[in-house]
Parts: structure tokens; C-alpha cells; sequence
């Protein structure tokens, strides 16, 4: 079973009034995730494979299995392809699921995931010295 997890460090992600925000700091593309997209965004964060996140979010949205799977799948996809998330390294277990790692409003109704992608600040994202810095972060600037 492939498991997923966001591509640290090079996408950064927020959640912000219920939705995420993640910018690709490799292509200067950032994103609005809403919808379940939130939920299955949040789990992956914490490595996950397509099952589990179909599972939670069917357990969260009480939603039969088969209709969550069938969003899903394409939207992991799609995140795969803007390379926000990756493959799993390892393909240990899924970290144990904490009480922050899903929304708490209990009578959210399911909205499909929806992935947004904004390219208007390219340019200034790539050119930000965020990106000479070393793995100790900002403002260690890697040695050439």
C-alpha cells in the first residue's frame, strides 16, 4: 500500500478559515485547497496512504466509502502532480491519528476536495532568498 507525505521542505502549507494554503516553494506556485481537500490534506500530513484518507474522511463526513474513494484518488493524483505531496520513504505505519489532525465541526457537510492553483506570484516566490538558505532555516544562507 503506497503512502503518501507532504513534500517538506519544499511546500509550506497553512490552514486558514477552514481551508489550506500551500505554496511549492521549487515552482512558485502556491494553492487553495478546500472542500474534504482540507481533511485529506491534513491527514496526509501525517503520512498516509489513499485508503486511510478515504477512510477518515467516510468516518468524519459519514459518507458510504465508495462515494469518498471516488474523489479521492483524483485529487491525491492531482496533488501528486503539482508535487505537494510525494511516495512516502518509508512505509512504516500511519502515525496514530490526533485530535487536531481533522477539522472538529461535526456537522460539516462533505464537499468534494477542490485543488486551486495560483501562478500570478511566481516570479516573486522564486526570487525570494528563502531559497539559498540552508535546512537550519532562515538566516543561514548555504555556502556555495
Amino acid at each position: 500500500m503506497d503512502r503518501f507525505e507532504v513534500s517538506r521542505p519544499a511546500v509550506v502549507s497553512s490552514v486558514v478559515d477552514g481551508e489550506v494554503v500551500a505554496i511549492n516553494l521549487d515552482t512558485g506556485s502556491y494553492y487553495n485547497i478546500a472542500g474534504a481537500g482540507t481533511d485529506a490534506w491534513m491527514v496526509v500530513e501525517g503520512t498516509a496512504s489513499e485508503d486511510e484518507v478515504t477512510a477518515r474522511l467516510a468516518d468524519r463526513y459519514h459518507v458510504p466509502v465508495d462515494d469518498i474513494a471516488a474523489v479521492v484518488s483524483p485529487f491525491l493524483g492531482e496533488l501528486l502532480t503539482e508535487g505537494l505531496i510525494r511516495p512516502a520513504e518509508g512505509r512504516g505505519p500511519h502515525a496514530e491519528p490526533t485530535e487536531g489532525d481533522l477539522r472538529e465541526d461535526d456537522q460539516a457537510a462533505f464537499s468534494p476536495p477542490v485543488l486551486e492553483k495560483f501562478t500570478d506570484m511566481e516570479d516573486l516566490l522564486l526570487v525570494d532568498p528563502v531559497h539559498d538558505v540552508s535546512e537550519r532555516g532562515w538566516p543561514n544562507v548555504e555556502a556555495d
